[in-house]
């Protein structure tokens, strides 16, 4: 955004978008970080739609080491 400085204020202007994302805001979190240097962006972003890959949860995995 073009910022002016007007007196003890700011005045925001022109307001232009950098990229388009499918980030997903959050009340608890910023989905994304800006680098040290301003020059770089890191988003978090949703998957694609249907293409999620199955999730295995393994418990009691140490018992598992015991036994091999």
């Amino acid at each position: 955004a073009e910022i002016e400085e007007q007196g003890a204020g700011l005045t925001i202007k022109k307001v232009t978008s950098l990229f388009q994302t499918n980030a997903n805001a959050s009340t608890f979190h910023w989905p994304y970080d800006v680098s040290p240097d301003g020059n770089k962006f890191v988003v978090l972003g949703l998957g694609a739609q249907g293409t999620s890959e199955p999730l295995t949860l393994v418990t009691n995995w140490p018992a598992l080491l015991k036994k091999q």
